[in-house]
């Protein structure tokens, strides 16, 4: 979604050329516009670029692993009628957060 985002895309139009047989429309699409040939992995590599940029411009203002946390009450309040609640630990989260 970072690629897609970071292309000037409408998220809900997004998300359907993240499938393969879209994706490489769109990677078509991209190289008649740039005429650069792009490869299969384009969107990741995009993505992972656009999403280490902003870790490192979070860093350098600052923020911490406190500021990725959601508020307690996702974590406390169940969401009718599952009863889910938000468990993702911390852990993890801190994990994907670093590249």
């Amino acid at each position: 979604m970072a690629a897609v985002d970071s292309l000037g895309l409408c998220m809900m139009a997004g998300m359907p050329l993240l499938a393969p047989v879209p994706q490489s429309a769109l990677l078509s699409c991209l190289s008649a516009f740039t005429g650069e040939a792009l490869d299969e992995n384009y969107l990741v590599h995009l993505g992972t670029s656009v999403l280490k940029a902003e870790r490192r411009f979070n860093d350098a203002a600052g923020f911490t692993e406190k500021d990725d946390r959601l508020p307690r009450f996702f974590l406390e309040e169940k969401l009718p009628p599952s009863g889910n609640v938000f468990d993702v630990p911390e852990t993890e989260i801190d994990s994907v957060n670093r590249f």
